[in-house]
């Protein structure tokens, strides 16, 4: 952190990056990632918010053999989600994949504000049976109910290009502007 306030100090313009912000983030979303009993709690949830949904899993965690030193998850025979070879071999239309990627995220924030914030390609599988699975769900953010009305709001202002919505909303979400940063 004191790096990224040098480096600010240095560059008045990268403030508007809120670096100091995002490497304390960042050090606590590690802290997180490393703790195995919540990660299969996170688990747990992601699997009872999805249980309705016939195309998008999480996989089950066995308590009986887990703890804070290890977590026992059900196995997921599948490729990564961006192997389009190999889901084409399994015989499945990637851009299906992309389109469940983006419901899923949708329901996550707008509906459960329950969302796994590591979405890289080596988290998501297509499994052979043609289903979507998530896994190191370690790293989670919640949203809370009547936050969600701003994100939604946020959202619409970025797809109209609407600048000062944006700015209005990320300030209703707490993110300081400095007003000598408003331009940039």
């Amino acid at each position: 952190e004191n790096m990224a306030s040098r480096f600010e100090k240095i560059n008045p313009a990268l403030r508007a990056y809120n670096l100091t912000g995002l490497i304390a983030d960042f050090t606590e979303m590690m802290k997180r990632e490393l703790d195995y009993v919540a990660e299969g709690k996170n688990a747990d949830i992601f699997r009872k918010n999805f249980a309705g949904d016939p195309d998008i899993c999480f996989p089950k965690i066995y308590w009986e053999y887990s703890g804070s030193k290890m977590l026992v998850m059900e196995y997921v025979e599948g490729v990564r989600v961006d192997d389009v070879e190999s889901i084409k071999i399994l015989g499945y239309e990637p851009k299906r994949y992309a389109a469940l990627g983006f419901r899923a995220y949708l329901k996550m924030i707008f509906e459960d504000g329950f969302f796994h914030i590591d979405p890289h390609p080596g988290n998501i599988f297509v499994n052979t049976d043609g289903k979507m699975t998530f896994i190191d769900l370690g790293a989670i953010a919640v949203i809370r109910p009547e936050r969600r009305h701003t994100f939604i709001k946020l959202l619409l202002a970025i797809v109209n290009s609407d600048v000062d919505a944006i700015i209005e909303n990320f300030q209703k979400l707490g993110v300081r502007i400095d007003p000598d940063d408003m331009d940039e």
